[in-house]
């Protein structure tokens, strides 16, 4: 967690008559195609071979202007711990390689989404919410950039 500013004193008000959901994902972009970095590898007809599908970066029914990538995993997640290792899980899969500067780089850009949602408790209304996604551009060491956030 951070280290400066403290957050010792730092309080959030909750709204006891809300509940509320912490929706995780994790996605790349490798040769101008989207995987999923949460669904995992599918074993082919061949013996020992893996292949990733690709995802669709689609419009919403909502809105034309709005784009999402369609059959994305997503991941409820109860407590930091959860979210840490789904992000320690979709860092595995990312595609790396060493380079001249970089034992590790990564190849890909990497894309962790966190959305926060909340509703009414008693009238189990619509869910409204935020999305907050980090971005990790190819060409950087993945493990550098992964102990510098945390």
């Amino acid at each position: 967690m951070p280290k400066s500013p403290p957050l010792d004193n730092v309080e959030l008000p909750i709204d006891q008559s809300s509940e509320y959901a912490i929706i995780v994902s994790m996605y790349e972009v490798y040769n101008d195609r989207i995987f999923d970095l949460l669904a995992g590898s599918v074993a082919t007809a061949k013996a020992g071979t893996y292949k990733r599908r690709a995802l669709l970066f689609k419009s919403t029914e909502m809105s034309l202007d709005r784009k999402v990538v369609a059959g994305l995993r997503k991941i409820v997640c109860c407590n930091l711990e959860e979210a840490l290792m789904v992000l320690e899980t979709g860092l595995a899969e990312r595609k790396v390689a060493g380079t001249g500067i970089n034992a590790v780089s990564s190849r890909s850009h990497g894309f962790f989404c966190m959305e926060v949602k909340k509703r009414d408790r008693m009238s189990k209304g619509p869910w409204i919410g935020s999305t907050l996604t980090i971005v990790d551009l190819a060409g950087k060491s993945i493990r550098s950039n992964f102990s510098a956030k945390c």
